[in-house]
């Protein structure tokens, strides 16, 4: 009787003791691929992941907030590995909790300035830009190498690195 009652105890202990946030038994897995859909979380370690999938396998985490953020904006550059010449540009979601203006450059490992473009975002809880995310940068026409993605929003500065490659590569 004492077993079961140990047993049921490490079973159902962590489900009403406030379980901890990242889960000891797992290592986390920053390589694991994860469903690409941007629907942000906001872990209880206090990062933004891409969605529940990332959460649990990137974060190692055992519970988050969906539908949100932590921060005040998030950005989201899917994929980072980008074929010169290619008919697809990358996808870029900036997420914004308030209004506002998001400032995007692009710079390459040089720190030669690329590209810029503003965004206004007239609400909270909306990703912008709301129309085709295709259209924001043609980065598949610039030369082959690493670049920056630098988003600015209210003195704050978030940042994302791809890559261009040939087709050969």
């Amino acid at each position: 009787m004492i077993r079961k009652i140990c047993l049921l105890s490490v079973i159902f202990f962590p489900l009403f003791s406030g379980a901890q946030c990242v889960d000891e038994f797992r290592t986390a897995d920053k390589f694991h691929i994860v469903q690409t859909e941007y629907n942000p979380v906001c872990g209880c370690d206090g990062n933004t992941y891409r969605n529940s999938d990332a959460a649990y396998w990137w974060g190692a985490i055992n519970y988050w907030t969906s539908n949100t953020i932590c921060g005040n904006f998030d950005i989201d550059l899917y994929p980072t590995v980008v074929t010169s010449g290619a008919t697809v540009p990358p996808h870029l979601r900036i997420y914004m909790k308030s209004g506002g203006t998001a400032s995007m450059a692009i710079y390459d490992t040089f720190g030669r300035f690329m590209f810029e473009r503003l965004f206004e975002a007239t609400q909270g809880d909306m990703i912008i830009p709301e129309a085709d995310p295709y259209d924001i940068v043609e980065a598949q026409s610039f030369p082959y190498g690493i670049y920056i993605l630098v988003v600015s929003v209210g003195g704050d500065r978030l940042s994302k690195k791809f890559m261009v490659v040939t087709e050969d590569n």
